[in-house]
């Protein structure tokens, strides 16, 4: 391995030079004795102790002086030292050396400017104001000619989608549950239809594809929510053609995916579309199958007709009232429709029932009914629709003033 190794360093391995005529045998075997001389020569030479048996190395391994110069050492490169003469002049012209990698010159300014964008930050849960959606004028949103529920059929290419209402709830004073309202989406030049508008009008088929989807995606929705730890109560919507349909369960099925703790404490499934001529007999078996999936059950009523006593006898634990379903009649100002819904509360409250609101668009009548003695309230003046369920957020009473 050469004279690397005849100094102060040791080597890994050893390696000995011999002769392929001296290596070999006869028959082409190894001559080992001849192997283990080689090696155990170049050890002694290592080890500075030479054997008594080897051989002095070969010229090439052994060391030895340096040759002297006659001015010493690489004296041309000592200071004030002249330049060594060359034995021989070199008329070539002299090579021009150029670095690999020359530096560059930096590029000119592009004149970039720097923008300003402003991103909006999403609020991890939601902030919740009274709102307001117009002035106090005589023709309110209250007053706007009752629209023709149900007028239109389903197309089959309608899109669907689901939305979360909050609610605020006054056991507690506080946000405290999220109601689930479907939107349905027939074509890019219509309007969507949100609630209790996108059923047509006594259409058991359409009515079961609508439930079919708020169901399926509410109790998603609620999943992913408890799994975040919100702890808030949902209100699911099933029409009634859906809750007495003979393949109910078809629809009701993804109840049973949440736990029976969850179910219990936190679902809340509101009957809507009774007819106004059902039999007490056939409304209570219906919440009674409806009661085993959640906490309560409340029925969705109207305001001119209460329906307090059948309530009450058949299980249900709430009457309410959808702003989106008043008659023309019953679309008035703000002062004839909270003194209306006053009245209801009271039937309510004397029938030992709690009341509820939705879809209220009018500041007033939601400091109106928070201050009444209403349960539950919603509607675009309390707070927007947010996408899912979200935490339960104060909300005191003592907050919502008439101004």
């Amino acid at each position: 391995m050469g004279d690397q190794f005849i100094g102060a360093e040791r080597p890994l391995a050893l390696a000995a030079e011999l002769d392929i005529g001296d290596g070999l045998n006869e028959d082409g075997s190894l001559n080992l004795e001849a192997v283990h001389a080689a090696v155990t020569q170049i050890r002694s030479m290592i080890a500075g102790q030479p054997g008594g048996e080897a051989a002095m190395p070969p010229a090439w391994m052994r060391g030895g002086p340096a040759p002297e110069e006659p001015q010493g050492p690489r004296r041309h490169l000592m200071p004030g030292a002249p330049a060594p003469r060359a034995e021989q002049p070199d008329d070539r012209p002299p090579i021009s050396y150029v670095p690999e990698s020359a530096p560059k010159a930096p590029p000119p300014d592009p004149g970039w400017k720097k923008l300003k964008v402003e991103r909006p930050v999403q609020a991890k849960d939601p902030t919740w104001i009274i709102l307001d959606v117009g002035q106090d004028k005589a023709l309110a949103a209250n007053l706007e000619p009752a629209p023709d529920l149900g007028a239109e059929p389903l197309p089959p290419d309608a899109r669907l989608s689901l939305i979360w209402r909050p609610c605020w709830v006054a056991a507690g004073e506080v946000i405290g549950a999220y109601e689930a309202r479907i939107q349905r989406f027939d074509g890019k030049d219509k309007p969507p239809l949100e609630g209790v508008n996108a059923y047509p009008r006594e259409d058991e088929l359409a009515a079961n594809v609508l439930d079919r989807f708020r169901i399926a995606n509410a109790i998603r929705d609620f999943r992913a929510s408890e799994s975040a730890g919100n702890n808030s109560t949902v209100v699911v919507p099933v029409h009634w053609l859906t809750l007495t349909a003979e393949n109910r369960m078809d629809f009701l099925a993804p109840f049973a995916d949440i736990t029976p703790q969850s179910r219990d404490n936190r679902i809340v499934i509101e009957l809507f579309g009774v007819p106004s001529d059902v039999k007490p007999m056939i409304l209570g078996a219906a919440i009674a199958k409806a009661k085993e999936l959640c906490r309560e059950v409340t029925l969705r009523t109207r305001l001119a007709d209460p329906g307090t006593k059948i309530a009450w006898d058949c299980g249900a634990s709430m009457i309410g009232v959808d702003l989106a379903e008043l008659a023309g009649a019953e679309r008035t100002g703000d002062d004839k429709l909270l003194a209306a819904l006053r009245g209801f509360q009271a039937q309510a409250a004397k029938a030992r029932l709690g009341a509820y609101l939705w879809g209220v668009r009018r500041r007033k009548v939601i400091v109106g009914a928070v201050q009444g003695g209403f349960a539950m309230v919603n509607g675009p003046a309390l707070m927007k629709d947010i996408p899912r369920p979200a935490k339960v957020l104060p909300a005191p009473k003592s907050r919502f003033i008439a101004g």
